[in-house]
């Protein structure tokens, strides 16, 4: 029997979660039988998932190191546990994004497309140059200084368990619920963020990975990873909003609603401006959106957190 059309043994939208899970990181998740392009690119709704499951364990190691080492040495250990968790691939697509963006190109006027092949060749390239690298170090310097002032605002210098309430029956303060969350949902939102720029963009080139998500990516993708999220959303904040009371449910909806706006924006732009380089979009420009999208949600995160009650915001800063 062909392999491709073996018959499957794991019901469709399982398999589709796992190939996502199987893509976007490296956890040892293997889909037995054959694995077409049409279905590869059906895990593209189940993108915030994988992203979940990364930022469940960015969340559990932040609290594990917070007991150990307090919130600056627990935010760049826990950082690491994210890098390795998605194999670096998107920090390599950073990197190659930079590089291209980063040589000059003279151009015949009027031939913009030679242009868009040099900088094609260019991210096809193995070393990482000079603006890569740099790329990469903002990158990773910048998360963790956002990851660590999260973990400062929620629970303080004291770290974790020291700030705990010495009276339960109080609560939590709205910062010690939230934050945990925030983490668990940093990679979810910025998997998702490349989703509408899939939607709108075209592929660069007749190569790659980016060849087969990009063209099959539909309407119906964003709106299925969109509740899927909000799904996460919602479940995440729970016990903050449901069970604890620190923070209330029209801040909750409120905030996630705005991200979801601004992170719409941010991938339609990103799209725009890929396109004018490239004249598409590739895996790496994804990788690089990724990486954005995680600036981006940790620093909302941050200043949104520094605004909930029992926020030690002025900590941070």
């Amino acid at each position: 029997m062909n392999e491709l059309n073996r018959p499957q043994a794991l019901p469709l939208v399982l398999r589709r979660v796992l190939l996502a899970i199987q893509f976007r990181t490296i956890v040892p998740v293997r889909v037995k039988g054959g694995v077409s392009e049409e279905e590869l690119a059906g895990s593209v709704p189940f993108f915030p998932l994988a992203g979940a499951f990364q930022g469940i364990l960015l969340a559990a190691s932040s609290l594990v190191f917070l007991n150990l080492f307090g919130p600056r040495i627990a935010g760049g250990l826990a950082l690491a546990v994210l890098i390795v968790s998605s194999g670096g691939f998107d920090l390599d697509g950073l990197a190659d994004t930079a590089d291209a963006l980063a040589v000059k190109i003279k151009t015949v006027p009027g031939d913009p497309a030679a242009a868009r092949q040099k900088r094609l060749a260019i991210m096809k390239e193995g070393p990482v140059g000079a603006m890569g690298a740099v790329a990469i170090s903002l990158s990773v310097l910048l998360k963790y200084l956002l990851i660590s002032g999260l973990l400062e605002a929620g629970y303080g210098l004291a770290g974790w368990p020291a700030s705990w309430p010495a009276d339960w029956s109080a609560g939590w303060p709205a910062g010690k619920a939230a934050v945990p969350a925030l983490l668990a949902l940093m990679p979810a939102f910025s998997k998702w963020a490349t989703i509408p720029a899939m939607r709108r963009g075209r592929p660069a080139r007749q190569d790659g990975l980016g060849r087969i998500f990009i063209p099959r990516t539909g309407a119906g993708d964003v709106a299925v990873s969109a509740l899927l999220l909000a799904a996460l959303w919602f479940a995440a904040f729970y016990p903050a909003v449901f069970r604890l009371g620190t923070i209330s449910l029209s801040a909750c909806a409120g905030f996630f609603i705005l991200l979801l706006v601004f992170f719409y924006a941010l991938s339609a732009a990103a799209a725009r401006f890929f396109a004018g380089k490239w004249g598409g979009l590739t895996g790496d420009n994804l990788g690089a959106l990724t990486e954005l999208a995680d600036v981006f949600f940790l620093l909302a995160a941050l200043l949104w957190l520094g605004h909930l009650p029992g926020g030690h915001f002025t900590h941070f800063i």
